[in-house]
């Protein structure tokens, strides 16, 4: 096997075990060696050091398949950040589910419905057991919803003028939890 010549790679690194950027299962594989570069000093981008070795012994810059930048185009939210994502698309189903409505048509709504709609959301929305959510709560289900509906539908329901009143009422919501504590 060729050796690798990395000096002009920044933060890589070679290892024999490692779980192969797929946070969610996290368990260890045996592989043959890998050459790890750091992307945004959080996600491992890891490519079989016999696939990148010509690349790297001939070429500046590597030539990557559609497949690799998909899959570092997938892997470049960390996982807690697509777990706040699950939780407030599980959150906003429930939602749907406790008031009868179809989840299907949010994302085909204009801008001003989806606004309207969420004004309504955060102020109703609860808890299981109908409790108000804590004040970290429901910014991380709106930072979740945020991330959702910037992918799907290219809307940014937190700095979009479109978004201002519901984004009041969820200040009011915010400030109504820390009165009552």
């Amino acid at each position: 096997m060729a050796a690798i010549d990395a000096s002009g790679f920044k933060n890589f690194f070679e290892v024999n075990y490692t779980y192969f950027c797929d946070n969610r299962q996290r368990k260890f594989i045996k592989t043959i060696t890998f050459v790890c570069f750091l992307v945004y000093d959080v996600t491992s981008v890891c490519f079989l050091r016999n696939k990148m070795a010509s690349t790297c012994e001939n070429e500046k810059f590597a030539s990557l398949s559609s497949e690799d930048m998909q899959s570092l185009l997938e892997n470049r939210h960390s996982f807690k950040t697509k777990q706040c994502v699950e939780a407030a698309k599980r959150v906003l189903d429930q939602y749907f589910a406790a008031k009868e409505l179809d989840s299907g048509r949010l994302l085909k709504n204009t801008k001003k419905e989806v606004a309207e709609f969420f004004i309504n959301f955060y102020a109703e929305v609860r808890k299981q057991n109908g409790e108000l959510y804590s004040r970290s709560s429901m910014v991380s289900i709106r930072f979740g919803l945020q991330r959702f509906f910037q992918s799907s539908a290219k809307y940014d329901i937190i700095n979009d003028p479109e978004f201002k009143l519901s984004n009041e009422m969820l200040k009011a919501v915010l400030t109504n939890i820390k009165r009552s504590g």
